[in-house]
């Protein structure tokens, strides 16, 4: 019988350059940490696992799922925080 689910050979690189531990992705992806573990060793994981996982991540579905190294897609949403607003350049203007 062929395994269910799908290996994610990008999830370790990724969870790692988003700097975020197993215990943190985890929490944030609401799966277990061992099917988080069972997932970086190359164990397959359900489509479910996968699309909890790229939401922890906030990367998509397919960015898990490519060959290692590959580019990976990230979603432009930080974590935790609205987006910075930019500050305003130059010298502020006076009241008169």
């Amino acid at each position: 019988m062929p395994p269910r689910g799908l290996p994610l050979p990008q999830l370790r690189e990724v969870r790692l350059r988003a700097l975020l531990s197993q215990e943190q992705l985890a929490e944030q992806a609401r799966v277990s940490r061992q099917t988080l573990i069972r997932a970086e060793a190359g164990e397959p994981v359900t489509a479910s696992t996968i699309r909890k996982l790229a939401r922890g991540l906030r990367v998509t579905p397919e960015s898990l799922m490519g060959p290692p190294s590959g580019p990976v897609e990230m979603i432009a949403t930080p974590l935790g925080r609205p987006p910075a607003k930019p500050k305003p350049r130059g010298r502020p203007s006076r009241a008169a």
